[in-house]
């Protein structure tokens, strides 16, 4: 078995540079857990209208799941809709619609939407409803 000398020297580099007295402080990051908030009504106001997202430079969206799910896919259910909302205002939709008629009654009516950007959004709190089994997300995103 050969050893290359340069793979040595690359790991015996990382392992120095690993080593020392410096700490990684999590606490310092300036990215911050959702809150699970304690009702419905601690949700800051929605900003979706025109000229509330021009007057603040931001959009905020709150979304809710359906129903009959357990704590955790609720919520995530819900953080997934409200970024969603937030790209379709920002960005807009492409909506494919595919509709038949026989003999003047509809029979075929499909709306398929798409919503495709880059977006970097913030979690502004979470709230899971233990009795509906429902959760709420509030999602922001600046445009400035």
């Amino acid at each position: 078995m050969k050893i290359n000398k340069y793979a040595i020297g690359t790991v015996i580099l990382m392992l120095v540079g690993c080593g020392g007295n410096k700490e990684l402080n999590l606490t310092s990051l300036e990215v911050q857990a959702p809150t699970m908030l304690k009702s419905v009504n601690d949700f800051p106001q929605p900003i979706t209208s025109r000229k509330d997202i021009v007057k603040t430079g931001m959009v905020r969206v709150i979304a809710e799941s359906a129903k009959n799910q357990d704590r955790y896919d609720a919520v995530r259910a819900a953080e997934i809709e409200a970024e969603s909302g937030i790209l379709l205002i920002v960005h807009g939709a492409d909506m494919n619609v595919d509709q038949l008629a026989s003999s003047g009654v509809l029979t075929k009516d499909e709306v398929s939407r798409l919503a495709n950007g880059h977006l970097r959004t913030f979690n502004c709190g979470n709230f899971y409803d233990s009795v509906a089994q429902v959760g709420y997300s509030c999602m922001e995103a600046g445009l400035k």
